[in-house]
């Protein structure tokens, strides 16, 4: 009884926080695999990986949901999540975003194998008609090459995008198909049909971000404890150990 009497003093004289539950961010992107994966797997991701390690430096739980790319941007933008995973710069002016990106974003051209085109520029889009994804942001070269020749973009929602619109280029719906290069690299080592595409070109879109809101007026705030989080796994070797695992190198060294 003394016991429980004394517990029960001790606590009524702690600060509130001290019994409150640890802070917590809830982030969100589209399956992205290496970058994001499902939120149910044993891999979620590198990116995913880095932010739940980074945030738990500073003692800040991360709940990580994945759901489509304009979902997620969209609540990221009106506060309904705290972050989004995997954004370029380019497409987060909205938000505040950390110093510490991800090596550089590349995205390349997918076409048949039988297929002799090679990209040689913007004007070498002119006749073809490409395969992309509802939201994502490509370069701050193609992107208005985009916008101004809308009729030649099928642009798919919702999961699996980068399979479907491998099997639209298949069947001839369409001949390109532009993705992220380790997003691609990563499909391809279970894909059947590997061997019936090439790559017809590359270009550098830029570092790949974690971007926070800046309803609720703490994103200023999560950027920076995600900076020195990371640089406090990069400082430790952790941030080498979890890349590795997927097979990506820190090309922020």
């Amino acid at each position: 009884m003394k016991s429980f009497l004394l517990a029960a003093l001790i606590l009524g004289i702690l600060p509130f926080q001290a019994l409150a539950e640890p802070p917590t961010i809830v982030l969100a992107s589209d399956p992205w695999c290496p970058h994001t994966c499902p939120a149910d797997s044993s891999r979620p991701g590198y990116m995913v990986e880095i932010a739940v390690r980074a945030f738990a430096l500073s003692g800040i739980t991360v709940i990580y949901r994945t759901t489509s790319w304009n979902r997620a941007m969209s609540d990221v933008r009106e506060g309904r999540i705290d972050g989004i995973i995997g954004t370029l710069a380019t497409r987060a002016v909205e938000l505040d975003l950390p110093q510490e990106g991800f090596g550089r974003n590349y995205y390349v051209f997918v076409v048949r194998d039988d297929d002799p085109w090679v990209l040689a520029g913007l004007d070498s889009l002119e006749d073809r008609t490409l395969g992309t994804v509802q939201g994502y942001s490509y370069s701050p070269a193609l992107d208005p090459w985009m916008a101004m020749h809308r009729d030649q973009i099928q642009a798919l929602g919702g999961e699996n995008a980068l399979d479907r619109n491998l099997r639209k280029l298949m069947a001839g719906r369409i001949d390109t198909v532009i993705e992220d290069e380790e997003v691609l690299t990563y499909r391809l080592k279970t894909w059947p049909d590997a061997k019936r595409i090439r790559l017809a070109g590359r270009i550098d879109s830029g570092a790949l971000y974690i971007a926070f809101s800046r309803r609720g007026g703490r994103g200023t705030e999560l950027a920076r404890t995600f900076d020195s989080g990371v640089r406090a796994l990069r400082a430790s070797g952790e941030l080498d150990r979890i890349l590795a695992r997927y097979g990506v190198r820190d090309l922020a060294r």
